[in-house]
């Protein structure tokens, strides 16, 4: 072969790597532009999921009444009776059971907590979703207040996933 072609084949050899280099690289930035949008779901289908597991668990039934009125009721008087129980360990122990069957049925680290107040009356949480009494977790956590009037109830649930 000629020096001049020996040349030419090592420009293209040259050239190749380059072009070889530039589609990592664009392939790689086109994954992080993707993954903004993947986060930004996961935030709204776990917030969704706090906020509509909160707006089940306050109105389910039990007692001939629902959640809600049991955590008024367990805030004020305590006049409610169901079952022998006092209407706060009513919610305490529709709480576990709701919890059971939904978010440790799906292997979904969570934290609950229902305060009156501003007393923590009630908490239940996986391992390491709730170090210091605070939901730690990347997702805001849902919240509902109630109206106790003097005062408020505010029922907490943040789903922990990292």
């Amino acid at each position: 072969m000629k020096k001049a072609q020996i040349e030419i084949m090592g420009l293209i050899f040259i050239v190749l790597i380059v072009t070889i280099a530039m589609l990592f690289y664009v392939s790689n930035s086109v994954k992080d532009d993707l993954n903004p949008g993947i986060d930004q779901f996961k935030t709204y289908a776990n917030s969704e999921l706090s906020m509509s597991f909160i707006e089940v668990f306050l109105d389910t039934s039990t007692c001939g009444t629902n959640i809600q009125e049991l955590i008024v009721d367990c805030a004020k008087s305590k006049q409610i009776r169901c079952d022998s129980k006092t209407s706060c360990e009513q919610v305490e122990e529709v709480a576990e059971q709701i919890l059971e069957d939904t978010l440790i049925l799906w292997q979904v680290p969570y934290g609950l907590v229902i305060e009156y107040n501003s007393f923590t009356n009630y908490t239940n949480a996986t391992e390491d979703c709730m170090p210091g009494g605070q939901i730690k977790g990347k997702y805001p956590p849902g919240r509902q207040p109630i109206s106790l009037y003097p005062g408020t109830a505010m029922v907490e649930l943040g789903i922990c996933v990292s």
